[in-house]
């Protein structure tokens, strides 16, 4: 129990590396996901897209998730992010998360086009438009071969390939939705957008023939 307990924090580490494409250049966005652990709902994970002045935009990643087994709660997580973006690349970030009582802290900002970074575990110097893992904006991660994740301050390399054409339902909708497979050592996620890029779902293959999915409760929303 206790083996598998630790490979669901590894995973959902790896995921948490935070309407149109999703329109988030031009309004602001909302998606809320529930959290499915071989489609058992274990929480919920919200992003919200921001523009704000001067040409930034704001995004906040919040997360809550658990696990029972038996009558005891076997796993917890929770994580809070706030970055800020201009121009395709990230300016700052700063986030905080309690992963199963292990509670990580990552800050990181751009000044004169030196992205620093400190974490616990991990702190740098990056050179060169710096982005994390923008899932709500395809066009970011195909265009990225390395990204931040912003719960350890990793920089991890990444490959992003487009997997086909597929028809999924999200909601109530059937989308021609494209999968993606964004993968790297000991990553693999696969993504489906839909014809204009808008993010429609999530999953994070485990071990043991688990999967971690995530699931739209509603379509993307202005607020």
């Amino acid at each position: 129990m206790m083996l598998c307990i630790k490979r669901l924090l590894f995973s959902i580490t790896l995921i948490f590396l935070v309407s149109s494409k999703v329109n988030a250049e031009s309004s602001d966005s909302r998606w809320i996901f529930n959290v499915l652990l071989n489609g058992k709902n274990i929480g919920e994970h919200q992003f919200v897209v921001s523009s704000i002045d001067d040409g930034y935009l704001q995004v906040e990643s919040n997360a809550n998730m658990r696990v029972n087994f038996l009558f005891f709660e076997a796993f917890k997580y929770q994580h809070d992010a706030t970055e800020l973006w201009r121009d395709g690349c990230l300016e700052s970030i700063k986030s905080k998360t309690n992963n199963n009582n292990d509670v990580l802290a990552v800050n990181g900002i751009n000044s004169n086009q030196i992205f620093m970074v400190e974490a616990q575990k991990n702190s740098a110097m990056l050179e060169g438009c710096v982005r994390s893992f923008a899932y709500w904006d395809l066009e970011k991660i195909l265009n990225s071969e390395r990204l931040l994740n912003p719960q350890t301050g990793e920089y991890v390399d990444v490959d992003m390939v487009t997997g086909g054409a597929e028809t999924i339902q999200v909601v109530d909708t059937m989308w021609n939705a494209t999968k993606y497979s964004l993968t790297g050592e000991k990553l693999h996620i696969d993504l489906w957008y839909g014809p204009d890029g808008e993010w429609l779902k999530l999953r994070s293959k485990l071990k043991n023939n688990r999967e971690l999915i995530y699931q739209l409760q509603s379509q993307a929303i202005s607020i």
